[in-house]
């Protein structure tokens, strides 16, 4: 006996399934379906916590006022559903004795503890409730983050190629065949080294311009001498009149 519960959570599978959570044996079989106080404390029982402590735990993380007496009265479900190593059991008890025979022999008898557990249920649906809405909440906000993913996928499945696309793509790749005789064309390293051989070097080149120039300046030396000069030119004109009489007079 120990006022330190220990889950036993060997060779078991917890399903959380809406509000409860459910622990089955290794074969599927069901051992029990608890609330969020009992999962709670299943959870957190792990021999170095007391009552105490596991209350004032389960008040923070359930956002609900639990009491020592509620703990007790949970660890006494986990402990019949046989989800605890051994039974725990509060100061000055018998060794044994559960606290539902303990308060069967007090006097309060079977109707005593429906009403304990009548007051005490209170505390539990405002427990049940308050994690119920928490979980209703994460799955709305879970919903609501899973449409931009869900529109992001459909997206990016549009937004893929179709096959017909794919196929007439590989078929304008040029093929091995093609890409060999490509590859064949292109001319080797040696060939590239005879054609950069076979050009004039720079040297040559200006050689050849100079070359190339030499007649066009003779015959623009020729083309300067043989044109008339300005006194030759004006005399032209002068005796053009004379041209003009003498023109005249052969046609008359």
């Amino acid at each position: 006996m120990s006022q330190f519960p220990v889950a036993k959570r060997n060779r078991t599978i917890a399903l959380q399934v809406g509000p409860e959570l459910v622990v089955q044996d290794r074969s599927g079989q069901e051992l029990a379906r608890l609330d969020a106080l009992d999962a709670f404390l299943w959870e957190s029982a792990d021999g170095t916590i007391g009552v105490p402590d596991l209350a004032r735990r389960a008040s923070e993380s359930l956002g609900a006022a639990v009491d020592r007496e509620t703990v007790w009265s949970a660890l006494d479900r986990l402990a019949d559903a046989g989800l605890l190593e051994q039974r725990a059991t509060p100061p000055g008890s018998l060794p044994d004795v559960s606290r539902r025979a303990m308060l069967t022999r007090a006097g309060l008898g079977l109707a005593g503890l429906t009403g304990a557990a009548v007051v005490a249920q209170p505390a539990f649906a405002a427990v049940a409730s308050e994690a119920l809405g928490k979980h209703d909440a994460a799955a709305k906000q879970s919903a609501a983050s899973a449409a931009p993913r869900e529109q992001a996928k459909k997206q990016a499945v549009a937004s893929q190629p179709t096959r017909e696309q794919h196929t007439k793509a590989m078929a304008a790749q040029p093929t091995r065949e093609q890409h060999t005789k490509a590859v064949a064309a292109q001319p080797t390293r040696e060939q590239h080294t005879k054609a950069l051989a076979a050009r004039p070097t720079r040297e040559q080149a200006k050689k050849q311009g100079l070359a190339s120039a030499a007649p066009r300046e003779q015959a623009k030396k020729q083309g300067l001498a043989s044109a008339p000069t300005r006194e030759q030119h004006r005399k032209a004109l002068a005796s053009a009149p004379a041209r003009e009489q003498a023109r005249k007079q052969g046609l008359a």
